[in-house]
């Protein structure tokens, strides 16, 4: 809340529905009423070494926050983190409009066409709506 307060976080998600991955990919489609979706890039491979991908990814966790920010304001973030106790990882950058989200990950590598998620979550309610209007016979 400090950073978004101090003006230094362009975007913030918290990771509790759905863990890193789906959180990524909100991040990158937008929402509903943004102009346009962003690419990404992260490096995953020494966050959390611990865990499996599975867990990795999709892990829902209730004290994890994916923040964007200017790389210039990178410096005042952590200066914030360490003042409040808050552990940081620097993950990637945002690579801007109608790019792909890949993910570096210990065993490989992923991506995705930020388009395509944006249509696939966009049409996934009307899509499942529609299913259903028609296995009720509702709609014909």
């Amino acid at each position: 809340m400090a950073a978004i307060q101090a003006g230094l976080v362009t975007s913030a998600h918290d990771i509790s529905d759905g863990g890193l991955a789906v959180t990524l990919a909100e991040c990158c489609i937008g929402g509903p009423y943004a102009s346009r979706s962003q690419g990404a890039s992260l490096d995953l491979r020494t966050y959390a070494p611990t865990l499996g991908v599975p867990e990795l990814l999709y892990g829902e966790d209730q004290g994890r926050v994916v923040l964007s920010l200017p790389a210039a304001r990178r410096h005042d973030l952590a200066m914030l983190a360490r003042e409040h106790g808050v552990r940081l990882f620097g993950a990637g950058r945002v690579t801007g409009h109608g790019t792909a989200l890949e993910l570096l990950l210990p065993n490989g590598s992923v991506a995705w066409d930020v388009q395509v998620l944006r249509r696939i979550y966009m049409e996934a309610i009307p899509r499942r709506m529609a299913a259903v209007a028609t296995s009720t016979g509702e709609g014909q």
